[in-house]
Order: C-alpha cells, then structure tokens, then sequence
C-alpha cells in the first residue's frame, strides 16, 4: 500500500516524534509504514525524512522504511488545516473594570480623596476602582472601552502609577464628557484629571507626556481644546512636561488639520492637581475660573503648517489671528475682509476655521495684492511645495511703541476694552454719555486731564430705539449728531434686511469705519447679541474667532473698541468670578471696566477698574442717572477696585437673608409709583431674586395687584404698594 492510500488518525496524548506537539499531528493506520503528518514541513529529526510537502503539511516517514509518497494530495485532504488559535483576552477589561469599581468602599474612597486632595466625587467620575491591593483607575480607549488598569501603588512606590505588562495604553475620561463645558484640559495622569474635576474644569488624561494622541484625536474631534504640560525640568535641561505638551498638541493639529492650544501651569505649581494642593482652603470654583484665564493668557499655539506670519493674514487682513496657510489652502479663523472674488471658500474645519484657495489672478493683477510679502504666498501659477520653517524675528528689530489712549488709563487704542455690569445698571447711560464726549471733543469726567479731539463714533446696538431713547441721550450728553453713525441692519444679495453679526458680517462693518475716515470709537451694546448665530459664549475657540478679528480691526484702523456686557447673576467674591461666558471674554481684551451699584446707596454708580494689561490700574469713579437720563459724575476719585468691591459685596449679601433683599427690592422698584407685574418680575430676576422669594416679600409688604382694563377688557396687572392702591377692581398678591 503506498503512502498516499493510508488514512490518518490523530496521536491523541502521544507527542509527536518529529515536532514534540499533541493533538495536532496524525500518523499513519499503517504501522508498518509509521507515517506521520505534522505542521513542521522543515523539520530535521534523526529517525525520520520528509518525503513530501504540501503547503504548511508534510508526510515524514522512518528512515529506512519504503514509503511511497506519490499520492500525498489524496491522503493530505484528510489531514488537518492549522488552526487559527483564538485570541488572547485581555485580562483587564470592562468586566474586571466594573467588578474593582464596585468593590471600593467609601472609606477607601474618601482616604484617598484625601491623601489626593480632591473630592470623592471627582474619583467616582473617573471610575476609581480597587483589586483587593491597591486602588485602580480604568484607561480607555476613544469607544469608551476598558483597555488598561492603572493602578496607584502609593506615593513611594516606582513607578507610581503601573499598568500591567501586556496591555495597551488609555486615557482617563470622566463620565458624561460630552455634558462638560469647554475648553477640555489634556492633562497627564487620573489624579490632574481628578484636579480638574474638582475645579468643574472638564479634563481627559493621557498616559504619559507624549501618549495617547490617536485616542485623543478620535475622542475630542470638534471640541476646545488645550494640551495642560508639567513644569518637571531637569538638571540637564531637559523638560519632558513641556516638550510632551507640545509634542500632543502638534499631533492633534495634525489629525485636525488646525492649530491647536498649549499651556503649562502657573509658576510654582507642577501640575494641576499641585496647584489645587498649594491653594488649600480657597473655592475650588474660583480656583477653576483663575486657573483657566491663567491658560488662556498663557497659552501658545502649535500650528499644523506654515502660518502667514510675514504680514496680515491675506483672507482676512487679521494679524496674529490665528490664520495660517498650508500649500494652496488659507486656514482663516473668520472672513472679516475677504477680498470680492479673490478666494474661494472650499470647506469648514471642526473647530469652524473657514479654508480657502486663491482664484487664478487675471494677467495683469497686482501681485502684492493680498497684503502679503516675498515668499509667504503660493504663485498662482503650479503649486510650490515649500518646507515648513519657523518664522522668527529679533527683539531688537521690533520698533517699540507707546500705548495710546483715548481715555488715559481706561481706554486704550487700537485693542479692546469690555464693560461688564448687571442688566439696568445703566452701562448703555454710560456708553453714551462717553461717546458724546468724543463726538463733540469734550473733556472727560473728574480724574483724567485733558480732553479728546472731537472724532467720529459708530454705535452697534439692538437695546435701544433710535428716536426715543439714543437721540435724546445723545443730545443731553451735548454730542455732537453728525458724528455718531449707527449701524441699523445689513441686507443680504436679494436687499433683504437681517440681523447684523460679528462673526458674518464683520466685513460690512469695517466699510463702515473705512467710509468714516474720523472714527477713534466702535461701541458694540450688548456683546452677546452681536456674537452670531450659533455661537457658543462658553467656548474659548468660538470666542476666539468673534473677538480677534475685531482686535484686527481696531489696529487696523487705529480705534477704541469697547464692548457691553453682562455680569451672570452669582455672588462671587471676585470681579472674574462674575464674569458671563467663557474666560475670553477678559482674556483677548487688554483692559476690562466694571459699572456696578454702591453697596451703600442703590443709586449710586461705580465705574471700577478690573483688568490692566497696558498700564496700571486707576481710580474708580461714581455717578447717577439723573431724569430724564442725564449721567452725573462725583467729583471726587473713589480708591476701590472691581475685586475690592465684589468681595464687600458679597459680604454684604451674607449677612442678608434672601427676603431681605427681596423686600428691599420691591420697595425701591415700587417707590416712585405702580410697576407692571411683568417688568417687576423681569428686574427682580436680573438683581437675583428668586420668583418664590418675591412673591413671599411682595406679600409681607400688602403689595397689591390692580387690573389695567381698556375697552371693558383686562390687558395687563400693575403692582403697587399699599399707600399706591387706589379704588377699583384689585387683589392682594
């Protein structure tokens, strides 16, 4: 019988003679023959010889026997095919993940919560685990699946956060990220992320210095976000926390396709979690709030391609806004002044960059057209491919400048300056007292010598009706009209009106400032109606993009920008901590004032300095609105700052109960005569009174509702105090 005809068993518990394994070789029914099939076709043994291959198969037969190998296909159907082996499980996965976070007690919890210096609940939203030994934190990966532990071996031990060998590296995401506001700090480590929590910052933590970027990159794409360094420098020089922050931030602008922000900590502080530790015993909010605008003054950007550094920006005209240039293609954080006809918007990027390409120049186009110079633009001709390079310039070649003001001290040229106060507190009174003190060049309130040359004014308001309130204002301020320009509405390509917007129409407005070659003052009243539709004012990018080209504009054209807007309705003890929206709206502007009422007299108006980024901080100043809208100025300085104020503020609060204040509310409202229910409902909720509360103090004090009928038909309440109450249909509210 020759070799081919024999069948084939499997030796079963027998090794094989010629690999060593079980189970997976056959030898021949024939004895006589000792035919054995095993998956080695190459190997070597003294007793036995390969008489014939077959893929991964062969047929080995004892040396000296007489096999006959012909018909090897026939029988090698009948052996077996290599196995795939399955696949190894991971030994840590979300099972075992959920069995260890299960398993912690909240005294295990609350120990190291505290030996950490963070909340319990800010371990819990991470998935603080423990193995019986040491307590753990789940790594995963941009699905959300477990795909390492990171256990923490205490604060002796090295390395003190360990991952088993064999498993893959993740990061810490906290629960319901999606829910968190931006920006999102890529920290290093579960306990910075821990940090953050702790400080209601949202917060993802990388494995290591330079770890984790594709699972970044997938879980992140669309949001704000800003790579957290460490300031670990070595004696040698080295800085492993600053290069690793770098290093993940230009990955990420890789996979993005734009800039992407950077920061390390304030000096003195390793990481988040120690600056949370050094600050012991301060809220944990404010901290945050302190923290954040620290980022965000310090930040530097990491950009995927060569920016256009050498001029302005040549879609927008912006300097230093963040646009760049990458081959062909003009990354631009917003087309403020985009040259008719001269680009082509091809897409958007994630975090809303506009990208465009150049549209072939005609023939006999001026070359230099788009603003920039030498070698920073593409020819229109075919595309150069240039190497990237960094743009650098020496200190001594920059021409200093001096810092002009338009009001000495408090508002400067050429940048931005915000005016934040309460709804009703009479910033617009404000505004328009001082924008007719510059329309008629006279000179400006107690405090500040000199006066401003009588320039041009345009005012972007949507509070205030042109004929009944601004014209008025404007002439008891003794403005001078032909000089203030309003900005009604813009209209589309069909002469369609619609609602003007920062960020769409910010082209529009610079023809309005270009056409009045007078102007020293844009007054935007109030910022956030003005922000663009779909803007968040939480997110430092979409902040970003509103307000940098507009700081563009104001340098441009060598103006005053200042910009109106609202306090949020906390009791913060700190002028930033009163602050509205994200953290940019006092970092981009160089200077920040603050209208607020005298702790003391209701009536009473302070204008408090806040921010002083080009100069040291000046006197606060006091006035009142008198009837019918005329602002009277003290004469006299008062030495108060905004954080001096909010802080005896909110100690005045404190010692209030909330009916108190609400009472104390209702009569000053009702003082003067009755209020339409509707409008007091309004004003106690932009002072802080709560709906429940008013209605409580209203009834304290015998407030009564009375009816305003017209034609037999109710049209609306009026509250009145009781002395107010006249005869008719009314209840007691």
């Amino acid at each position: 019988m020759t070799a081919g005809a024999q069948d084939f068993v499997e030796l079963k518990n027998e090794p094989c003679p010629v690999c060593g394994h079980r189970h997976r070789c056959k030898k021949s029914t024939d004895r006589g023959l000792d035919l054995v099939c095993c998956f080695r076709p190459d190997a070597a043994n003294g007793d036995y010889r390969a008489v014939k291959k077959n893929g991964t198969c062969a047929v080995f037969a004892r040396v000296g026997s007489p096999a006959d190998p012909q018909n090897f296909a026939a029988s090698n159907q009948r052996a077996p095919v290599r196995p795939k082996l399955p696949q190894p499980q991971p030994r840590y996965h979300d099972d075992m993940a959920d069995r260890f976070s299960r398993q912690i007690t909240e005294r295990q919890t609350a120990e190291l919560a505290d030996d950490l210096g963070v909340t319990a609940e800010a371990l819990r939203a991470i998935g603080l685990g423990h193995t019986g030994q040491h307590p753990c934190f789940p790594e995963r990966d941009a699905s959300g699946r477990v795909v390492a532990l990171n256990q923490r071996r205490g604060p002796d031990a090295e390395p003190r956060y360990m991952v088993r060998r064999g498993d893959r590296r993740g990061l810490i995401i906290p629960d319901r990220l999606a829910e968190l506001p931006d920006p999102v700090l890529i920290v290093e480590g579960p306990s910075d992320v821990a940090a953050a929590l702790t400080m209601r910052l949202a917060a993802v933590g990388r494995p290591n210095d330079r770890g984790g970027t594709p699972h970044l990159a997938a879980l992140l794409t669309g949001r704000d976000v800003l790579v957290v360094g460490e300031r670990d420098e070595k004696p040698d020089g080295s800085w492993p926390g600053r290069a690793g922050a770098e290093h993940v931030a230009r990955e990420l602008g890789k996979a993005w396709e734009q800039p992407v922000r950077w920061a390390l900590p304030p000096e003195g502080a390793k990481d988040t979690r120690d600056y949370l530790l050094q600050n012991e015993g301060i809220d944990p909010v404010e901290l945050g709030r302190e923290l954040l605008a620290h980022f965000e003054a310090a930040e530097q950007t990491v950009e995927p391609a060569t920016a256009t550094h050498a001029a302005s920006c040549p879609v927008c005209g912006a300097r230093g806004a963040g646009c760049y240039q990458r081959g062909r293609e003009f990354y631009c954080v917003g087309a403020m002044a985009m040259r008719a006809g001269a680009f082509d918007r091809v897409r958007e990027t994630l975090a809303g960059m506009c990208v465009y390409t150049r549209r072939p120049a005609a023939p006999d186009a001026d070359a230099n057209q788009s603003g920039l110079t030498g070698d920073s633009l593409p020819s229109t001709g075919p595309e150069v491919v240039q190497r990237p390079r960094a743009v650098t310039i020496a200190l001594d070649a920059v021409k200093a400048s001096e810092v002009e003001w338009l009001w000495d001290g408090r508002i400067a040229k050429r940048t931005l300056t915000v005016v934040f106060g309460t709804p009703g507190v009479g910033k617009s009174f404000l505004m328009h007292d001082l924008a007719g003190r510059v329309s008629a060049g006279r000179a400006w309130p107690v405090g500040t010598t000199g006066r401003t040359e009588a320039a041009g004014v345009v005012l972007v308001t949507a509070e205030d009706d042109p004929a009944m309130v601004l014209r008025p204002r404007f002439e008891r301020a003794n403005a001078n009209l032909s000089r203030v320009t309003l900005l009604e509405h813009v209209t589309n390509e069909r002469g369609e009106p619609g609602f003007f917007s920062l960020r769409e129409h910010l082209n529009l407005l610079e023809e309005v400032i270009r056409d009045r070659a007078d102007v020293a003052l844009l007054v935007v009243d109030p910022l956030a109606a003005f922000l663009g539709h779909g803007t968040n004012a939480d997110k430092h990018s979409e902040v970003y993009m509103v307000l940098v080209p507009l700081a563009a504009i104001a340098e441009q054209y060598d103006l005053a920008v200042v910009l109106v807007h609202h306090l949020n309705k906390g009791r913060a003890d700190s002028a930033l901590g009163r602050t509205m929206g994200s953290a940019a709206f006092t970092a981009i502007p160089r200077n920040t004032l603050f209208v607020t009422k005298d702790v003391q007299d209701s009536r009473r108006r302070l204008l408090l300095h806040g921010k002083a980024s080009l100069g040291p901080e000046t006197d606060g100043l006091a006035f009142t609105i008198e009837a019918p809208g005329y602002v009277a100025w003290e004469p006299t300085v008062i030495q108060q700052t905004a954080d001096e104020h909010f802080r005896e503020d909110a100690a005045d609060r404190s010692e209030q109960s909330s009916l108190a204040i609400a009472e104390d509310f209702v009569r000053r409202a009702l003082a003067d005569g009755p209020v339409l229910s509707k409008d007091l409902n309004g004003q106690a909720a932009a002072e802080g009174v709560a709906t429940s509360t008013l209605h409580r103090a209203k009834q304290r004090l015998g407030v009564r509702s009375i009816q305003l009928r017209e034609d037999g038909r109710v049209k609306g309440w009026q509250a009145v105090l009781p002395a107010d109450a006249t005869s008719g249909s009314g209840s007691s509210v």
